[in-house]
């Protein structure tokens, strides 16, 4: 478990990795563990920091559960404050992460096993 303190500004955290989605990539499902807690699945089609994001929130339970997402879920973002941004298409994704914010001060903990893009949703 880790602490989310508020202090200096704080009151966030998070963890990123690059990524790579197929042309035909419709869905994105994250399989995920966490604390009941309210997160971000946080995407990026440009890993410059000047950048708008695209976000969309999900809770991550205290069991394994896999959350499907598609390009509508997410809403773009710069520095926590909306923005006008290209409709989000998976195949650009160059960077995924997950996000605590929202001042959420205490304990939390999340775990993600995998994030995988299907073709449509009834593919494995």
């Amino acid at each position: 478990m880790e602490y989310l303190c508020l202090e200096n500004n704080g009151g966030f955290a998070s963890v990123r990795s690059t990524a790579v989605f197929n042309q035909d990539a419709a869905t994105l499902e994250l399989k995920v563990r966490g604390d009941g807690k309210r997160y971000k699945f946080i995407l990026r089609t440009d890993t410059s920091p000047r950048t708008p994001m695209y976000q969309a929130e999900f809770i991550a339970p205290d069991a394994w559960t896999v959350v499907r997402f598609q390009p509508n879920d997410f809403k773009a973002s710069f520095r926590g404050r909306a923005v006008a941004a290209p409709e989000l298409v998976f195949s650009e994704v160059k960077e995924i992460g997950i996000l605590i914010a929202d001042r959420q001060e205490g304990l939390f903990r999340i775990q993600w096993q995998y994030v995988r893009a299907l073709s449509h949703l009834g593919d494995k």
